[in-house]
């Protein structure tokens, strides 16, 4: 037993996981000094907790754990430090507040969809495709389904949804279990069928932390092959998921099914489960956006790109980090899609991810199941792409804009400059206030500048309320 104790005890030296870590070589750190700066932040009962960004920005990829000889996993010592500040209420509220709205969108009302197949009761299998499929590319969702539909009898239905994994990024994990047992109910209440997966990430998260039966997509086409539409003359550097780390089998079966495609691959570097992270994992490309690209551009170092060859992913969230970061990135899916030409092939902003998604459900229920989706009126916004620039990098999304503009119109609620016309209005749905200022443009308005921040402005008229100024 002391032997075993005692063998617990890692000198921690190597640096092997730090040469290959973009997270910890920003931040100039080794795990061990790591572990103590979280069990020291998480031990401040007053003062400023100085370590709280570092704990924010870890992918959680799993990497590390891959690379060091002794299995120390720092992805699990960020996780549990995230869970412990969340219970603690010393989280900040801004750290993952954006992440858990889109999340929380993608299991609206707006975006949320689990239906049988058109025409029947019943479904042998449940096609998930994830919260960031439809987002990217909603068309590639209805291709898709239009094809498994085709290929499988027995009824073949459709989830449009979150599996909640940025819940448990987030720490959040009570707000991760009540996720897990809606979506629990939900699969029960359809008989409870295999579930497809389009994302590696919600293969692992049904199979690892709801229990449920799942099977990769990429599992199916390597069964049924499908050539290309046309023959590609390029060859491609692979590039696996995260989700994927320790499933050598999925990763066997997107190798065959780009193989049995006509796509060349070139030999994969010298790893197994050491892969590295895109840097969208662990909520980290919402929380630091620089870093995000630094783990980006580690990753296609890694992948010893030096001929520039074109990446091939088979999780779009890598496939639009790569695109972000000017590398020349596909999705597999896309590529073995044959009307690969209604496809957009590139990162959209984090507005047109909500709308994609909530567009997507409207006409997949009109065109397959002939229900017709109430959709709530729009104003239409213009707006400069510097200003598109600056309101993606803020994390401010344009349904956000339109009803502060809207809520503004209808009660009045607004400001004149009377030096230029501009009309300034504030909109606070939830603990973030927005302030847009605009003007009416032709059908609609055309946006000025927008900010937010976290104070609650409170607007009182004395002049009308009969009180002096100072009351």
């Amino acid at each position: 037993q002391a032997k075993a104790e005692a063998a617990r005890c890692m000198v921690c030296e190597c640096l092997e996981c730090v040469k290959k870590c973009a997270f910890m070589q920003h931040y100039q750190r080794y795990p061990r000094k790591y572990v103590r700066e979280v069990y020291n932040n998480l031990s401040i009962a007053m003062g400023q907790h100085h370590a709280n960004d570092m704990i924010n920005t870890c992918a959680l990829c799993g990497q590390c754990e891959a690379i060091c000889p002794n299995g120390l996993d720092m992805r699990e010592v960020f996780r549990a430090a995230r869970e412990q500040m969340v219970d603690n209420k010393k989280m900040p509220p801004s750290a993952h507040e954006f992440a858990l709205l889109d999340m929380d969108y993608s299991l609206s009302a707006a975006s949320y969809l689990i239906a049988h197949e058109p025409g029947h009761t019943e479904s042998a299998f449940l096609f998930f495709p994830g919260c960031q499929l439809p987002a990217s590319e909603p068309e590639l969702v209805k291709h898709l389904y239009d094809r498994l539909r085709l290929d499988h009898t027995g009824g073949v239905g459709l989830w449009l949804g979150c599996c909640g994994i940025m819940a448990q990024w987030g720490g959040e994990r009570e707000l991760f279990a009540k996720t897990a047992q809606r979506l629990r109910q939900d699969w029960e209440a359809m008989g409870g069928p295999q579930i497809l997966s389009a994302c590696p990430t919600c293969t692992a998260t049904f199979e690892d932390q709801l229990q449920l039966p799942v099977t990769s997509i990429f599992e199916l086409l390597a069964d049924s092959p499908r050539t290309l539409a046309q023959p590609l003359d390029q060859d491609f550097i692979l590039h696996h998921a995260c989700g994927a780390r320790h499933r050598p089998e999925l990763k066997e079966d997107v190798r065959q099914v780009a193989n049995a495609s006509g796509i060349r691959l070139l030999a994969d570097p010298v790893w197994d489960t050491e892969h590295p992270c895109c840097g969208y994992g662990g909520l980290l490309s919402y929380n630091d956006r620089a870093l995000a690209d630094e783990m980006t551009q580690e990753a296609a170092r890694q992948l010893e790109n030096t001929d520039h060859q074109p990446i091939l992913t088979y999780c779009v969230n890598c496939r639009d980090r790569f695109l972000a970061n000017g590398q020349e990135a596909s999705l597999l899916l896309e590529l073995l899609d044959h009307r690969s030409d209604q496809l957009s092939h590139r990162p959209p902003t984090f507005s047109e991810r909500q709308e994609n998604r909530s567009a997507l459900k409207r006409a997949l229920l009109e065109e397959l199941w002939k229900i017709t989706m109430e959709k709530e009126p729009e104003l239409t916004l213009y707006l400069d792409e510097a200003l598109e620039q600056k309101l993606e990098a803020r994390h401010i999304l344009k349904r956000e804009i339109k009803q502060a503009i809207a809520q503004a119109e209808l009660h009045q609620l607004k400001l004149l400059n009377p030096t230029n016309g501009h009309l300034t209005t504030s909109y606070r749905p939830g603990n973030v206030t927005f302030w847009v200022e605009y003007l009416p443009e032709s059908d609609g308005f055309r946006l000025i500048n927008a900010y937010t921040h976290r104070m609650q402005a409170v607007v009182s008229d004395h002049i009308s309320e009969g009180r002096s100024q100072h009351e």
